[in-house]
């Protein structure tokens, strides 16, 4: 019997609805409307990017996935690919609604959520294709327990590999959201002193991204929110760019990627699986659910 992954998420019980109401107060979650009208715009935009964009796009591939997309968004079968809306709707259903129920009834001042974007993790337009995200993740799995002492440490991490893509210098930036719970707080804490990981100096600097472990040290709440962040079905666009004042300045809205780097983020998300995108540390996927390997005291 193949082992379970956090793929394999069962349908959750209804108290662990992420699209349904909490507290009284409807969710944000998108609806399925919402999902299948954005998986027809992805498939004409596709289509578009192939004709503007012969040289740089795999035309086969992102015609067959533009068909795929064009069908779930006209009510057929949703195609297993996180390149669709549809798809990853059903999957941050169950996906998502399993890590709400893993951090139901813990403390929630132990429980911390953090974003890690390795210097390394920068890659150019047109290059996203040669990321391989088992192989990154599988690197930043070595660096938790090699310098960062997770053999030891009680407690669990989760993280998801997001992406974001800078228009104005034409680079992905990939990078994790995560939750850590116990000691494993002080293990993500730890990779500030690791240099893929550290907070580069301010002054005389325009990088991008000079913070690259950013961490809520505010206990765990306005749930399901927290989880739901975890695993996103939209890669944003984001600039970085230098005021009339010479101050570093980031963009803050979402805004759609624009082509061909559309189309390339969807052709990639095409060739994975969440489970190739997903680290855990101190917990393994059962027939019932996540169960923490490493519990804490």
């Amino acid at each position: 019997m193949s082992r379970r992954n956090i793929g394999d998420a069962d349908w959750p019980a209804d108290e662990f609805r992420v699209d349904r109401a909490v507290d009284g107060k409807w969710s944000s979650f998108e609806t399925e409307r919402a999902s299948k009208a954005e998986d027809k715009l992805r498939a004409r935009l596709i289509r578009k990017a192939v004709a503007r964009h012969l040289d740089t796009l795999d035309t086969e591939a992102a015609l067959a996935l533009a068909y795929r997309l064009e069908q779930a968004g006209n009510g057929g079968e949703a195609p297993d690919t996180l390149a669709s809306s549809v798809h990853m709707r059903n999957l941050r259903q169950r996906v998502c609604s399993e890590f709400w129920r893993l951090v139901e009834g813990l403390d929630p001042a132990r429980i911390n959520k953090f974003t890690v974007i390795p210097a390394t993790w920068e890659i150019r337009g047109g290059e996203l294709w040669k990321a391989d995200p088992r192989r990154l993740l599988g690197t930043l799995r070595s660096v938790l327990y090699s310098r960062c002492r997770a053999t030891d440490a009680l407690g669990w991490i989760i993280a998801v590999i997001h992406g974001e893509h800078d228009p104005i210098e034409d680079v992905y930036r990939l990078h994790v959201h995560g939750l850590a719970y116990g000691d494993m707080v002080d293990v993500i804490d730890r990779l500030r002193e690791v240099p893929n990981f550290r907070t580069e100096e301010l002054l005389g600097t325009h990088k991008a991204v000079y913070r690259r472990v950013r961490m809520t040290r505010k206990p765990l709440t306005n749930l399901p929110a927290p989880v739901t962040y975890l695993v996103q079905g939209f890669w944003p666009a984001k600039a970085l760019f230098i005021s009339s004042e010479g101050k570093r300045k980031r963009g803050r809205t979402k805004r759609r990627i624009a082509d061909p780097r559309h189309s390339e983020v969807l052709l990639w998300l095409d060739r994975w699986g969440i489970d190739d995108l997903t680290l855990m540390v101190g917990l393994r996927m059962t027939k019932t659910g996540l169960k923490q390997t490493k519990l804490v005291s």
